[in-house]
């Protein structure tokens, strides 16, 4: 008795791995680095993908070395889009993904326009017109230094 549970375990576990190596094997993986026009690596690169056929949408962020990846793709037409501070925004479509491939697509950002803000904060006037009144702050230690004459 103890036998015929251990096969039947054994044969349920070598079905569930059949199984799960089926589903991984119908599907793909877009991987690649995101680099400068120098080819710096841009690490912290906000990079999406989308299903076209679909519109299902995911987003990533390049690691240090400047690498992404999108692991378990269904086949189909897909758009990559990537951001980051500095750098025009980049989008690549015609992405196809097969079962069982893994694709590399290395993106190339271009630097983006300079922009310069200027920001003004209000300070208290110097000359205040709307009393007539003439005041001073003169510290204890000045008053207390003031000669008298007698």
């Amino acid at each position: 008795m103890h036998w015929r549970s251990v096969c039947r375990l054994g044969t349920l576990m070598a079905a569930i791995w059949l199984f799960a190596q089926a589903g991984l094997a119908q599907t793909g993986q877009l991987k690649g680095t995101v680099t400068d026009s120098t080819g710096a690596v841009i690490p912290g690169a906000e990079v999406a993908l989308e299903n076209v056929g679909t519109g299902i949408a995911m987003q990533t962020v390049t690691n240090e070395a400047g690498l992404y990846t999108f692991p378990l793709l269904q086949s189909g037409s897909y758009e990559l889009s990537v951001l980051s501070a500095g750098f025009k925004p980049m989008t690549q479509g015609g992405i196809v993904m097969e079962t069982s491939t893994v694709r590399t697509v290395d993106v190339q950002l271009e630097l983006g326009d300079v922009t310069e803000t200027v920001t003004v904060e209000a300070a208290a006037p110097l000359l205040q017109a709307e009393t007539s009144t003439v005041g001073q702050l003169i510290e204890r230690t000045t008053v207390m230094n003031i000669p008298v004459e007698s």
